[in-house]
Formats: C-alpha cells, structure tokens, sequence
C-alpha cells in the first residue's frame, strides 16, 4: 500500500484549496472508496492518507486505453529519446505549476486581492 504524506497545511495548497473548502479533495475520494485517512503511528495528532490498492482496479479500467495509446506513442522512441521526454515533463509540470500561481497571484492583485 502506498502511502501519501500526512494530510496537513500544506496539503490544500498542493491541490489548490483551502483546507475548509467544500472542494478539498481527501473526503471525495474517501467517500469514493480510494483512500482511507489513518493515524500516524509516529504522531497520533497527525492523519496520514493511504491510497486503497484495490480501488484503482476501476480507474484503470477508465483510462486503460489512453495509458495503452501513450505507451504505443513512447513506444516510438529511443531508451535515450524517452529519457529526454521524461526529463522534459518532470521539469515542465512543476514550472508550469508556478505560472499558474503566479497568474493566479496577478490575478488576485488586479482584482484587488478578492
């Protein structure tokens, strides 16, 4: 079983809410049946979130066929061109990650900090 880090501050940040939002992720996917909130066996005030192994079976079945379509497209490439690409996008998600913040921070400016 995979374990996430413990759901905390930081937490509703990462997924871009509040942790009062009625949009913050954790009890929909509990509700849903794909994580299950435990105590941290080191620190008993914390909650630790733990993915449900069996319960991305459907999950799979949903995105099955993008996964084996992106894997035939990857399928094309050389061990040192995949490489590259992986590079690529492990960089590019987090930078654009900090766009969208920064956007959103402007935005906020603009708006008069609403």
């Amino acid at each position: 079983m995979r374990r996430v880090p413990p759901v905390g501050p930081k937490a509703p940040a990462h997924v871009h809410t509040s942790a009062c939002s009625p949009w913050h992720p954790f009890p929909r996917l509990e509700r849903a049946g794909y994580v299950r909130r435990t105590a941290d066996p080191a620190d008993r005030r914390k909650v630790v979130v733990e993915a449900v192994p069996d319960a991305l079976a459907g999950v799979e079945s949903a995105v099955g066929p993008a996964r084996k379509r992106i894997g035939e497209v990857l399928a094309g490439y050389t061990p040192d061109q995949q490489d590259l690409l992986f590079d690529y996008f492990s960089r590019a998600a987090p930078a654009f990650r900090e766009a969208t913040e920064e956007i959103r921070a402007s935005t906020q400016e603009r708006k008069g900090g609403r």
